[in-house]
């Protein structure tokens, strides 16, 4: 396995990226430099740290030990009959630069029509020449490798992704995958002037520190330390460490490839860094990946469940006034309750029965519009009418309209769902919730009361193109066309630009089953997922979906239903010569006068045979890569016939011409690798495939024996094979 980049400088230069202005460069460019890669943990040795399964996979994820390229470590994807896993993680990428994407790929059996390693968009949309696939199941590892690209204009992070998605039967074995990386080429700065290079200046500071709890005395596990970033664009935090004054302990170093929004905060547990500050008071320090300082805070002595932090968030100014808030901003809980003071030996006045509480801040009165627009960490005070209940799109999400905008308010677990139409006062904090503008809402009473009710606000229209950040937080109608379906997801276009509409499970939406080209009128809150624009659909009602209307398929003879484009109906009619299953779940074979065609077919077909004339209306495309019929319904019975006769054949005419037909062929044993045997005639070699679900016998041959077989010619990704369906269609010499 070829040896990692180090992890400090890749987190280095995600930084400088990240940074205005990006790297500095002069107006000439020399020659590259050397290429390192910008993928994190690419060989799995690591485990799964680094990558994640995409959300809607039905297969799974793991990472095997011993299963890599030289007894390493690889990663291994399933899925399911029909299904489909995505495996990704997202880099930071120059857009000066050049990338080149590249991994390995162990396939060991059929079983999986679609598998890729691809560089593209967070949607996981490819790059231009950034998609790979491999050629068909081999026993050995199988290298991609794309041409040197460079990022669409204006692309600052991208999306490496592995992905399979499984045929009608669920494989046996998993793909595997080693070795990913995406290798980069940085232009080289002229060294006629070299220049100290400064380090780079990142506004992530140590905001909140809790040096013990109560409820676990020793500290060992309640005590944490927050970090807050307050920058514009979003950074990995690999290599970065923190550490306290105690030379005992070694500093924590962040592993993982933890990623921060603007405005996110980050709370590191006592358990998981290792550190135990010292109650009495103590020092934490906060470096970046070059080992230089980044941040400083002097903690005083606390008493348990007493914090100290910068409020507001971010800011210079230390306070332990404030109650503990981690993972949320600064002051957000309100102040901490003065105790009542203990006596001492020289006489005090009697203290008051009831402690007197330090003021609270008073929020400001503002429109939603402005709250959307304020600094975060501001408490402020809006009124709003209920566009989405609590909870409905997603655990503690609220969404409030007024005539100014709508915004994401983020609730306590135990706040009531309201109804659209409820006027609500939401006192909270403004900032983001996972990089969406949003209020969070004070925790104690008072900070979601209902004042009224009155009408449901009325849904705006906008354009497809029109969801983003003008539109986020507003309750939306749209229109347009399905270009794209992936449950839970589809994207609308009215010829404006595709608009994502996702629905989420906690709605209890009915699923439509949407097709590419139906038109779908939705009517949904514009939300953002860490700079992903979606509409979210509240309830059922929210979706009309009008279906496509289609003219009744032609019927044509198999060689045109192989010519016809990919996604076209059509319907056929041939004799059945090879029946469901026999040479392969879910295949059946039909020919006619001119051609033959794989038809691809539900498992629950069984109730065909060779000699069979029967009727299909299918989709034509491919399978595996073999030009194919998917079959729509039942495969209609004409009549019974006579069995098609094979077609005698030579090896060299196994091919695309030959592709779909019963033929005859013999030669020369000149190869074994069971289950297939390669044989010559002299005109080329051919492969004879004798597929498991056939039960023929293996006939055990040998180098230079003759084989006479009959078969379906059929292909698997580009490459070809004859398929024999009974042990009467092999006679070994």
């Amino acid at each position: 396995m070829p040896l990692a980049p180090s992890r400090g400088w890749y987190v280095l230069l995600c930084l400088l990226l990240l940074l205005p202005g990006g790297i500095a460069r002069s107006a000439t460019v020399s020659s590259p430099t050397a290429e390192h890669s910008v993928v994190t943990n690419g060989g799995f040795e690591a485990g799964t740290t680094g990558w994640r399964l995409a959300t809607d996979a039905q297969g799974t994820f793991e990472v095997l030990d011993g299963a890599g390229r030289g007894d390493t470590r690889a990663a291994a994807l399933t899925a399911p009959a029909n299904g489909s896993s995505m495996i990704s993680q997202l880099v930071p990428v120059n857009p000066e630069a050049e990338y080149r994407l590249s991994g390995w790929v162990r396939v060991t059996e059929p079983g999986y029509p679609y598998i890729s390693l691809q560089v593209g968009t967070p949607f996981s949309t490819p790059w231009p020449g950034g998609f790979l696939r491999p050629g068909p199941p081999d026993a050995a590892w199988q290298e991609l490798r794309t041409e040197w690209l460079r990022p669409p204009s204006g692309t600052t992070f991208v999306a490496v992704a592995l992905r399979v998605e499984a045929g009608i039967s669920t494989p046996g074995a998993p793909v595997l995958f080693d070795d990913i990386l995406l290798e980069e080429k940085l232009p080289l700065e002229p060294t006629a002037a070299p220049t100290a290079t400064p380090t780079p200046v990142v506004d992530l500071s140590i905001n909140e520190v809790l040096t013990s709890s109560r409820a676990d005395p020793e500290g060992a596990g309640n005590g944490w330390i927050e970090l807050f970033y307050s920058g514009d664009s979003p950074i990995f935090l690999e290599n970065w460490r923190i550490d306290d004054s105690d030379p005992r302990t070694p500093p924590h170093r962040i592993t993982t490839q933890l990623r921060m929004h603007p405005d996110d905060f980050v709370v590191l547990l006592y358990g998981e860094t290792g550190l135990r500050l010292n109650p009495r008071g103590d020092v934490v320090r906060l470096y970046r990946p070059d080992g230089s300082l980044a941040d400083e805070m002097t903690v005083p002595a606390l008493e348990p469940d007493r914090g100290i932090g910068r409020y507001p968030d971010g800011a210079a100014e230390l306070s332990t006034q404030w109650l503990p808030t981690p993972g949320e901003p600064n002051g957000s809980r309100g102040p901490v309750p003065v105790p009542t003071p203990l006596p001492t030996s020289t006489p005090e006045p009697a203290p008051t029965s009831t402690p007197t509480p330090l003021p609270e801040p008073e929020p400001d009165r503002v429109s939603i519009a402005a709250a959307r627009s304020s600094a975060p960490g501001r408490l402020v005070l809006v009124e709003g009418t209920v566009t989405a209940p609590a909870h409905l799109l997603g655990a503690k999400r609220l969404y409030v309209q007024d005539g100014t905008g709508g915004i994401l308010v983020v609730v306590p677990e135990d706040t009531p769902t309201f109804t659209p139409g409820d006027r609500l006062a939401v006192r909270g904090t403004t900032g983001t919730y996972f990089g969406e503008k949003a209020l969070r809402a004070e925790v104690r009473g008072g900070g979601v009361l209902p004042t009224g009710s009155t009408d449901p606000v009325q849904a705006k229209n906008i354009a497809s193109g029109d969801v983003g950040p003008a539109t986020e937080g507003l309750l939306v109608r749209l229109q347009g066309e399905l270009t794209e379906v992936a449950k839970p997801s589809v994207r609308v276009d009215d010829g404006s630009g595709a608009a994502r509409v996702r629905v989420a499970d906690s709605t209890g939406i009915a699923w439509p089953s949407p097709r590419r080209g139906d038109t779908l009128d939705v009517t949904g809150i514009v939300s953002s997922f860490n700079g992903s624009y979606r509409v979210l659909p509240r309830y059922n009602a929210d979706l009309t979906l009008t279906r496509r209307t289609e003219a009744p398929p032609p019927l044509v003879s198999i060689a045109n239903a192989r010519q016809s484009p990919p996604d076209r109906r059509v319907v056929t009619r041939g004799v059945v010569t090879a029946p469901p299953h026999l040479v392969g779940t879910g295949r059946m074979y039909i020919q006619d006068a001119m051609a033959g065609i794989l038809v691809v077919v539900p498992e629950g077909m069984r109730n065909r045979t060779p000699g069979d004339r029967v009727e299909i209306v299918g989709t034509t495309g491919t399978y595996y890569g073999e030009r194919a019929l998917r079959v729509e319904g039942e495969v209609r019975l004409l009549g019974r016939g006579q069995e098609f006769q094979p077609k005698s054949v030579r090896a060299a005419e196994i091919g695309p011409a030959t592709e779909g037909s019963l033929v005859r062929l013999q030669g020369a044993v000149v190869g074994v690798s069971r289950p297939s045997v390669s044989i010559t005639d002299g005109s080329a070699e051919a492969r004879v495939r004798i597929a498991e679900s056939t039960g023929i016998p293996w006939p055990s041959p040998r180098q230079q024996d003759m084989l006479r077989a009959v078969g379906v010619v059929s292909s698997f990704n580009g490459a070809f094979r004859v398929l024999p369906r009974y042990a009467h269609d092999l006679a070994l010499d």
